[in-house]
């Protein structure tokens, strides 16, 4: 269970940064299959989708990450914007892990 724990929160790092440089590349929050946005209230609860709710439906995709939820997805991409903004790198190794 530790390793499965450890498995999904290895993914949702890699997705996280993979929206860090989706932003820097200025691609973030458009869909990679048809180049339409995706929906902001989507990106509020996960800032890792790669595709619309349409596309995902199409292939049969998760339209979101695996142990994602709003509260956090809306902090991280909320955290990620604002680093954006103002030319700073995010610091992502540590997102996910549970440090209660």
């Amino acid at each position: 269970m530790a390793i499965a724990s450890g498995n999904r929160r290895n993914l949702r790092i890699r997705n996280l940064k993979a929206a860090f440089d989706r932003i820097e590349e200025g691609d973030f929050g458009y869909c990679i299959e048809c180049d339409e946005t995706i929906a902001e209230k989507r990106l509020e609860a996960d800032p890792a989708p790669l595709l619309c709710v349409s596309c995902a439906a199409a292939e049969k995709r998760p339209l979101a990450v695996p142990g994602g939820d709003e509260e956090h997805g809306a902090a991280v991409l909320e955290a990620i914007l604002q680093s954006a903004e103002a030319g700073r790198t995010v610091n992502l190794s540590g997102a996910g892990s549970d440090q209660s």
